[in-house]
């Protein structure tokens, strides 16, 4: 259901489990799989930050993402951390604030 599954729990790991994880489904249930985190399912919407996952195979991209959680994307500063390829893409989202995380290749 979401391709490069595996790389992107990697990649989470390394960012740590202090940013809330936002994946439109049916992204959304094989992260909390992989990642032991049932929050990915329930997220805390009120966070200044966010790790964004889409998928572009089952058509969540970025807007369509943003848009299945109510978050207007024109209201946060947003970067790509990664480009896995085959659809799947890795975000931050922050409102009003720098953008702390990065990814070491």
């Amino acid at each position: 259901m979401l391709p490069h599954v595996r790389e992107i729990v990697r990649d989470l790991d390394a960012i740590g489990r202090g940013v809330p994880l936002l994946a439109a489904s049916p992204s959304d249930l094989p992260l909390a799989y992989y990642t032991h985190r049932a929050d990915v399912l329930h997220p805390d919407l009120t966070q200044p930050r966010f790790i964004v996952i889409t998928n572009d195979v089952y058509r969540r991209s970025l807007a369509e993402t943003l848009a299945a959680f109510h978050i207007r994307p024109e209201e946060a500063i947003t970067r790509q951390l990664r480009d896995y390829g085959g659809g799947a893409a890795m975000y931050e989202l922050a409102y009003g604030g720098e953008l702390p995380c990065g990814l070491r290749n």
